[in-house]
This record gives structure tokens, sequence and C-alpha cells, in this order.
């Protein structure tokens, strides 16, 4: 499962250099249909976009830096700050191939005995 991930996230990646039209600036939209198109799930693809996008998110790009992103070639041509970003949520929602950026808990039942006295 994590090789599919690693696979997945490789090509998205590859998607999102690829994606954008050099004639507009890059969206969120271009970035959630590029991940799709490369197979990523409408989960997967909206956890990158919302990432790399939302004014909330920590991972934001600025439109610039999203054209840029659009623009490259290799996440090697971004500034090391975007490249950073960028990899780090891919990493939350397609690290694990599951697109879920929750952590996982051991669903181990524990009981507690009290006894009186």
């Amino acid at each position: 499962m994590a090789r599919t991930g690693r696979f997945l996230a490789v090509a998205a990646l590859a998607a999102l250099l690829l994606g954008a039209c050099a004639n507009k600036d890059a969206d969120r939209a271009d970035v959630v249909n590029a991940l799709e198109e490369a197979g990523a799930s409408s989960e997967q693809a909206n956890c990158v976009g919302d990432g790399l996008t939302d004014e909330d998110s920590e991972f934001q790009l600025s439109q610039k830096e999203l054209n840029d992103l659009a623009g490259a070639s290799d996440l090697d041509e971004l500034d090391s700050d975007v490249n950073d970003r960028v990899r780090a949520v891919m990493d939350q929602c397609l690290g694990d191939g599951s697109g879920s950026d929750t952590a996982t808990t051991d669903s181990t039942d524990e009981s507690t005995t009290t006894t009186g006295g």
C-alpha cells in the first residue's frame, strides 16, 4: 500500500508540475483536475487543492508560487520553501495512499477492573 501511495504521489506531482496552462493563473481547480487525471481520488485531490490554496492552510501558496508550480518541470526549480510546502501537502494527502489526513489509532479495547475492599 505504501508503494501505491508513493507511486500516486509521484504521478500526482508530475501532473501538478505540467498540468496548468501557461496562459492563465493556476488555481485550485487546476490542482484538483491535474491530480484526478493522474489517478488521485476526488478526496485526495481536494485535500491537496485545499492545502495549497486555502487561506487557513499553513502550506498555502501565493498566486505567483502556484503559477511557478504549474510552470515548473521539476520541483527543484522552485524555491526551497515552496518545494517543502508542496511536498508536505502531498505527503499529508497522498503519502499513505488513503487520502486521509486523520491519524489512525489502534482499536484495542481496554477495560478496567475495580475490586472493592
